[in-house]
């Protein structure tokens, strides 16, 4: 649990809004990190699920370990690259 507690503090120092998936909100910002998503039946869980403007772009299967790594993967899915 202490880890999670850091992920969400790097993922919030990068710009990115952290959220359960049961209080889903996509509005909260460009980029919302939904922390342990289940997926559909057969597909597991992951441990985060991003959304840029509102859209998925991807589900890292470990969170990146540098916060600038998250910056950069804002930058990245909002420039469309």
């Amino acid at each position: 649990m202490r880890s999670c507690r850091l992920l969400d503090t790097q993922w919030q120092a990068a710009g990115w809004a952290v959220q359960d998936g049961g209080a889903l909100n996509l509005f909260a910002g460009q980029g919302v990190a939904v922390r342990e998503v289940v997926m559909a039946p057969g597909h597991g869980r992951v441990d985060y699920l991003l959304y840029v403007d509102k859209r998925v772009v991807t589900f890292p299967a470990r969170a990146p370990r540098r916060p600038d790594a998250r910056k950069e993967m804002l930058a990245s899915a909002s420039s469309g690259s």
